[in-house]
């Protein structure tokens, strides 16, 4: 029993610790400046959300430190789920951009700025479009954190592949990429 209780609990310990940096890694990092301008911007729309019912969470889209997308949370307001503050703002910064446009934006120079730091599914849109230079007033909390590093992981290891070759060449033949 005990050859098997000790590397467990190592290999948690681990995990523990692997969840627990990469949560917070970027406390390393220096804190940037807000100008008047983003304060004033997010401190609006902030509002904004809060007057429709939902969490006061806004969010600026930059390029070039010029506002190219601003968001709010939406989510009772629109009853959407997907209605995050980040979210928004890119969808605001492609719709007067155009798609094509947008993600032709060199990503260096993009950032975005938000009141709260990202949620998950807010991480993975960044993820997904690229954007790396990523700013937030207040953090989530540690248990928050480990809550959603505990749901990953559970995640990755319940999620499955199917086979259906058949659906699978049909869709290829839609999409080359698939």
């Amino acid at each position: 029993m005990k050859k098997i209780l000790i590397p467990f609990l190592i290999i948690t310990l681990l995990l523990l610790f692997i969840f627990l940096f990469k949560s917070e890694i970027y406390k390393i990092s220096t804190k940037t400046e807000l100008t008047d301008e983003q304060k004033n911007e997010l401190y609006n729309l902030a509002v904004l959300a809060k007057t429709n019912g939902d969490l006061p969470i806004s969010s600026l889209l930059l390029n070039n430190n010029e506002i190219i997308g601003e968001g709010y949370n939406t989510v009772v307001r629109d009853s959407d789920i997907c209605g995050h503050a980040e979210i928004n703002a890119l969808k605001n910064a492609i719709s007067k951009t155009g798609l094509i446009a947008f993600t032709k934006l060199e990503r260096s120079r993009i950032k975005i700025i938000s009141t709260l730091e990202p949620c998950e599914m807010c991480k993975g849109v960044l993820l997904q479009y690229n954007i790396r230079n990523v700013q937030f007033l207040k953090e989530k909390s540690l248990s928050v954190n480990l809550s959603s590093s505990y749901n990953e992981l559970r995640y990755q290891l319940n999620k499955k592949q199917i086979s259906s070759p058949d659906l699978l060449n049909s869709l290829s033949k839609l999409h080359p990429d698939y």
